[in-house]
């Protein structure tokens, strides 16, 4: 039978959640909301076979995928079925961007027909939750510095909230003065799909497992942060965190209060990737992560 995709909606939850709990990863891919955010911006369409979840999506103009999302014991069948409609319904070599590496472990490729290229680019960073929610030790003093400083200088005008559809208005609002002051080096502008993408979580929330708050100061919207909870690895992924970079220690701060506010019992804590640029990569390095979730590129030769 031939697959037959179609494009990802919030409907599309129910039917697709219990196959990311069947291999859960480390990777920000492995959140249904990962795919909400992003869906507008790659194109994202997908199908379920009696494998799993395939994927296609558009990336810089050409056709390709990501890891199926299945068990482990489904995963190698997957993926033969996935290469297999790029070979015959699409004519095409399969190209399939973000393997994580336990993924790449259970393909057993041969180099002869594939090449694996590492993806540095697309490494998410994991934390070490209990560090991140107490920011203790010299290594993270200049970090309570700057929220100290925060403190002291917005002293009773400030307030953290849990946000919903209701503020709807300020997060657009906010997110779109933040991205006309952001200077960004990424080549693919992704900053604009983003606004896009949080549209998407606006227009369907509340999303299982996923919180938005923000920090109000003197009643205005000043930073937004949204994330997502794996009650299995017990991670949260912080898949979006804006902040008036204009005042000093707003992000460190919304960072620190979003998971103790939220995230009070995850071990683990992923921000997720750098995207090559090198601002987000010193900012995401400056919080010491524990490890960094690998992923490859693979192109079928």
């Amino acid at each position: 039978m031939s697959l037959v995709f179609k494009d990802l909606t919030i409907n599309d939850y129910k039917d697709i959640q219990p196959y990311f709990l069947s291999r859960p990863t480390h990777t920000c891919e492995s959140h249904f909301l990962y795919h909400v955010i992003w869906k507008d911006f790659y194109s994202s369409r997908f199908t379920i076979s009696d494998n799993g979840v395939l994927w296609l999506q558009n990336i810089a103009g050409e056709i390709a995928s990501l890891p199926p999302t299945t068990s482990k014991d489904n995963f190698k069948k997957a993926f033969l079925e996935l290469q297999e409609y790029f070979t015959s319904t699409l004519n095409k070599k399969l190209k399939m961007y973000l393997v994580d590496e336990e993924a790449l472990e259970l393909l057993e490729l041969d180099e002869a027909n594939f090449k694996i290229i590492e993806d540095r680019d697309s490494f998410d960073y994991i934390y070490d939750g209990n560090k991140l929610r107490a920011l203790t030790g010299r290594k993270y003093s200049k970090k309570r510095n700057h929220i100290n400083a925060f403190l002291k200088e917005y002293e009773g005008r400030f307030e953290y909230r849990r946000l919903d559809k209701e503020n709807a208005n300020d997060i657009l609002e906010f997110t779109h003065k933040w991205s006309l002051i952001k200077n960004s080096d990424d080549p693919y502008n992704r900053i604009e799909s983003e606004e896009v993408g949080i549209r998407n979580i606006l227009a369907n929330y509340p999303l299982p497992n996923t919180v938005m708050a923000g920090i109000y100061i003197d009643n205005k919207l000043e930073a937004f942060t949204v994330g997502s909870y794996d009650p299995v690895l017990k991670l949260a992924t912080i898949h979006i965190e804006k902040a008036n970079p204009e005042i000093r220690g707003l992000y460190p701060y919304i960072n620190q209060q979003f998971l103790n506010q939220e995230f009070e019992d995850a071990k683990y804590i992923n921000r997720e990737d750098d995207m090559g640029i090198p601002s987000l990569r010193k900012a995401k390095e400056s919080y010491y992560p524990i490890f960094l979730a690998k992923k490859y590129t693979i192109v079928q030769l």
